[in-house]
């Protein structure tokens, strides 16, 4: 059988940089606005039928330094490592998976709140079939560090420092098939835990959405 392997390196900055950011996970809008480096590390086997896959993902803000105004003020730095593969399933069907892991750490230079730096975890995994005729279904599992269930000064610190909500749990999803041009539609829910308050624990939490997406 036909067997390859390929490394690659890929760039990008500021809003092509967002891009790169795991989907898998949930950011804030500090976050997405924050970064402005991404740099991402892969190796890569394919036999054809199936293959493997490791990346390196590193996604910074502004490396500048001073007094600043908006998201410039953040300072985030991402590191994701995150393995994956594929194998064709037949009948115009692949079945894809990823594991990923990793740690963010954040800190607002000009914060009146905290001047400390914080960090958190994260570690998701996730499997889906994908029919050529554009259907998908997905689930897994994901524990995302962040704001909740520390003391009410840690989670004054960790939102003043852009975090999101600290959350876990399990999520399925069903993505349709897009009319030409339009927006790519999936149904999906959510059933774990998630921060509701500062300085509280994590509550329940279990949602059914209607999600739209489409490129800009």
């Amino acid at each position: 059988m036909p067997f390859a392997a390929h490394a690659a390196e890929t760039k990008a900055l500021r809003a092509n940089a967002a891009l790169l950011m795991p989907a898998t996970l949930e950011w804030s809008m500090s976050d997405r606005t924050s970064v402005d480096h991404a740099k991402s590390k892969d190796l890569v086997t394919d036999d054809d039928d199936a293959g493997l896959g490791v990346e390196f993902l590193s996604l910074r803000s502004n490396l500048m330094s001073g007094a600043m105004l908006g998201p410039e003020r953040m300072k985030m730095h991402v590191r994701e490592l995150r393995i994956g593969g594929w194998h064709d399933l037949g009948a115009d069907a692949v079945l894809r998976f990823h594991a990923l892991a990793g740690m963010t750490s954040r800190f607002d230079r000009e914060s009146p709140v905290s001047t400390r730096k914080t960090r958190s975890s994260n570690v998701a995994l996730e499997a889906a079939v994908e029919n050529a005729g554009g259907w998908q279904l997905r689930g897994g599992w994901f524990a995302q560090g962040g704001w909740g269930g520390h003391s009410l000064a840690g989670d004054a610190a960790r939102m003043a420092n852009g975090e999101p909500a600290a959350a876990k749990g399990v999520r399925f999803a069903l993505q349709m098939p897009s009319a030409k041009d339009g927006p790519a539609v999936s149904i999906e829910a959510v059933s774990g835990t998630k921060a509701v308050a500062g300085g509280e624990p994590l509550a329940h939490r279990g949602e059914i959405s209607l999600k739209l997406a489409t490129a800009f």
